[in-house]
């Protein structure tokens, strides 16, 4: 069997070398492989719709999600909102980095379990796999916004150019009939403070990499 998912914290830094660096693959795609933009994928977490734009490399062996950005959308995520901002207000930055934290990683599993669908799932006995990887900003930091229509809302908003990743590894056991996963994290960067908010109140800048771990449980509350 695979092993389960690991992760690999290098607090050292590699932020000499991601600073700079694009979040996800750079040029032209290899031989066999495209980059799609994928508009408004619907994903529910806890009743909250949010409607998610990522791009996509996809390869005969594999793919690659990077540049993900969602929307929420209202009034479903009224109650998901109120709940991150109350413990935003309280001074309780952990809980409500946790809970975004949640919900971004169910929503990208969603994410990628939707795109492996299109694969056929080799057998772990063949010695191949389908291989995914999964890219998003590490250094982050809480900010409370207002909306539109004047109600608060907190966010995870980036602050610095150190970039998280997951690689995935997926076969199928004849056995156990079951598709058996691998799951591994690179290293994460440190963060050097800066303020991006601009608006009412934020936290630090600190890295953050729990946002992309395989998540397949649902929040609820």
């Amino acid at each position: 069997m695979l092993p389960k998912q690991t992760n690999k914290h290098s607090n050292a830094a590699t932020l000499a070398e991601t600073r700079d660096a694009p979040c996800g693959p750079t040029g032209t795609p290899p031989d066999g492989c495209v980059d799609t933009m994928i508009y408004g994928f619907p994903v529910v977490v806890a009743g909250c719709t949010i409607l998610v734009d990522y791009k996509l490399r996809k390869c005969p062996t594999g793919f690659t999600l990077f540049d993900i950005q969602r929307n929420y959308t209202y009034p479903s995520c009224n109650a998901l909102n109120a709940i991150i901002n109350s413990y935003f207000n309280s001074g309780n930055y952990t809980a409500a980095s946790d809970l975004l934290n949640i919900v971004y990683s169910f929503m990208a599993t969603q994410i990628e379990k939707h795109e492996l669908s299109s694969y056929s799932i080799p057998s772990c006995e063949s010695g191949y796999f389908i291989n995914t990887q999964v890219f998003s900003a590490s250094c982050l930091q809480l900010c409370q916004f207002e909306d539109e229509r004047g109600n608060l809302y907190v966010d995870q908003i980036i602050c610095g150019g150190g970039c998280c990743t997951r690689y995935s590894y997926y076969c199928y056991d004849t056995d156990k009939k079951e598709v058996i996963a691998s799951h591994s994290n690179g290293p994460i960067p440190a963060c050097v403070s800066n303020n991006e908010c601009n608006e009412l109140l934020q936290t630090p800048c600190q890295a953050n990499c729990n946002r992309i771990l395989y998540n397949d449980v649902e929040v609820s509350f």
